[in-house]
């Protein structure tokens, strides 16, 4: 999952203030579950987290993976809009390399 839209790169003087940092730590999370997801161990790892830690991993992970969808789902609808039905079906046939 992409883990956040934002530039992290220069979150400059106001990286404490509440927000900024609740952001931060929230793509950082995003892109560690991504890659334990990846491995195959996420459901382990969460699973070993909610025990020890008591804090629910598996709620937090299934509803941003979910606004990530509906993000990107809406970002990808805008994005092919500028392009006619001939070219949407040629960019899916390179997509899944018909061609």
């Amino acid at each position: 999952m992409p883990c956040t839209t934002s530039n992290f790169d220069n979150v400059g003087p106001n990286y404490n203030q509440s927000n900024d940092r609740i952001n931060v730590l929230e793509a950082m999370l995003c892109a560690l579950l991504s890659e334990l997801e990846n491995m195959g161990l996420s459901d382990q790892v969460m699973r070993d987290a909610e025990i020890n830690g008591k804090v629910d991993v598996r709620t937090f992970w299934e509803g941003h993976k979910e606004l990530d969808v509906h993000r990107l789902t809406n970002e990808l609808s805008l994005f092919l809009s500028r392009f006619s039905e001939h070219e949407r079906v040629l960019m899916n046939n390179i997509m899944t390399k018909k061609i």
